[in-house]
């Protein structure tokens, strides 16, 4: 009983550090970016940041309600065939977000009277493929209410922003737009690692694809 008090515990506190620690790193970079960066810039940075939540989101959303539910309800027989079609089905989006992206980033641009925005949309088509595993993993090890690796990954991707704001405010280094989004990358790139660090005694895999899955 006190074992079974104990792992539920530990899993309320990663859960709530998780939350917490997304919070304050974004609310710091935030911080930052409002007194570093001036007027005109930081509008090109809140539209980049629209449109990265307008994929980001959906995308979240589209994998958590599945995985959660048939995970945690169906048999452990079908969790291979379940992870399949989610990979799939995250597949099929970033795709779709790609073919979007490559040309409405120049039409964004053009509207926004922004020509920077061309090329850091462009950079962020690198790091939604990149985040694909992060988001189907940390799904799965939700699933299974394991939240170590959804703590420690949040942590780095976030955190390694964070830092980098932190250290060109300190050494009172000018903030590129560019330069941020490929800490974006680069953040999104070891967040993912540690993921799937995390993720392999719960990640099962079925090498034919059950189009009823990702239907459902």
């Amino acid at each position: 009983m006190s074992s079974d008090k104990s792992y539920w515990l530990k899993s309320g506190a990663y859960s709530l550090f998780e939350q917490l620690s997304r919070l304050a790193f974004g609310m710091g970079s935030l911080l930052i970016l409002v007194r570093a960066l001036d007027k005109p810039t930081f509008g090109i940075w809140a539209i980049f940041m629209v449109v990265t939540t307008f994929v980001e989101v959906p995308r979240a959303g589209l994998l958590q309600n599945g995985l959660l539910k048939f995970l945690s309800t169906e048999d452990e027989n079908t969790h291979g065939e379940i992870i399949t079609a989610s990979i799939v089905l995250n597949l099929l989006f970033t795709i779709a977000v790609i073919l979007l992206l490559i040309p409405g980033a120049g039409l964004i641009a053009t509207w926004q009277n922004a020509p920077i925005l061309q090329p850091m949309i462009w950079l962020y088509i690198a790091i939604t493929i990149v985040l694909m595993p992060f988001f189907n993993v940390n799904y799965i090890q939700q699933a299974n209410l394991d939240f170590r690796g959804i703590f420690w990954s949040t942590f780095v991707r976030y955190g390694l922003f964070f830092g980098y704001n932190v250290y060109h405010l300190i050494k009172g280094l000018e903030i590129d737009l560019l330069g941020l989004v490929w800490m974006q990358l680069v953040a999104a790139i070891l967040g993912s690692l540690v993921s799937i660090y995390f993720v392999r005694p719960y990640f099962v895999w079925a090498r034919k694809i059950d189009w009823t899955w990702v239907k459902n």
